[in-house]
């Protein structure tokens, strides 16, 4: 979907088009935003299985394959993959950016044989029909796909070995307004849903000891 792209995005989309009938382009004069691009995706996708994959990532070879296999289980609704940073570890921002995702592919890992993933990540397939539309203006889409599947009963699996890269935060700057964007997003997937998508707030209450299990490993590799 090209939604008001003013630059030559059109044209290169349209080239891969032309070469891969696979590839079906819907362009848009004016901007609607990435949810409208995401609803109608949702209407007009062929197929059983969709695969959302963030525009500003790299999958390793064989991702794909990876968390497709996943839903050969039927009680698995969304498979996701392990987000790498590639920020190196010279600045504290970088330090700090591999402490975080770090800490999110643990969890993930510590979680998957619970049935207690409630995410997804910058990489995920989910079954056609889980989720119809998103609601306007949704900011963490991949958060409410989520959510709306674990609240239909379908579970949630992470795939350590579905590797993508991405390259976090440069600075303070663009850290605190990435991470204050997520955490409004998920406030906002609260308010939808009436459910919280962030894994220590939701399992205090409801897993206590498993979530105090989690916290040493963010001191431990912080040592």
């Amino acid at each position: 979907v090209c939604s008001g792209c003013t630059d030559t995005t059109n044209n290169i989309v349209q080239q891969y088009a032309a070469k891969d009938s696979r590839i079906h382009a819907h362009f848009e004069e004016q901007r609607t935003g990435k949810t409208s691009a995401v609803n109608y995706i949702l209407k007009h996708a062929n197929g059983d299985i969709l695969l959302f994959v963030s525009a500003d990532t790299l999958p390793k070879k064989g991702t794909f394959a990876k968390l497709i296999s996943k839903l050969a289980d039927p009680q698995v609704g969304v498979a996701c993959g392990n987000p790498k940073p590639v920020n190196e570890k010279t600045s504290l921002v970088g330090k700090l950016v591999q402490l975080l995702w770090g800490f999110h592919g643990y969890v993930f890992e510590s979680l998957n044989d619970h049935g207690l993933a409630r995410h997804a990540t910058e990489i995920f397939c989910v079954r056609k029909g889980i989720v119809d539309k998103l609601p306007a203006g949704t900011i963490n889409d991949d958060a409410y796909i989520a959510i709306t599947a674990k609240k239909k009963g379908w579970l949630i699996k992470y795939d350590p070995q579905a590797q993508v890269f991405i390259h976090g935060p440069d600075s303070f700057q663009e850290y605190f307004q990435q991470r204050r964007r997520i955490i409004f997003g998920h406030y906002q997937i609260r308010k939808l849903t009436g459910e919280s998508p962030q894994y220590l707030v939701h399992m205090m209450p409801t897993h206590p000891l498993q979530a105090f299990r989690l916290l040493p490993w963010l001191f431990i590799k912080n040592s």
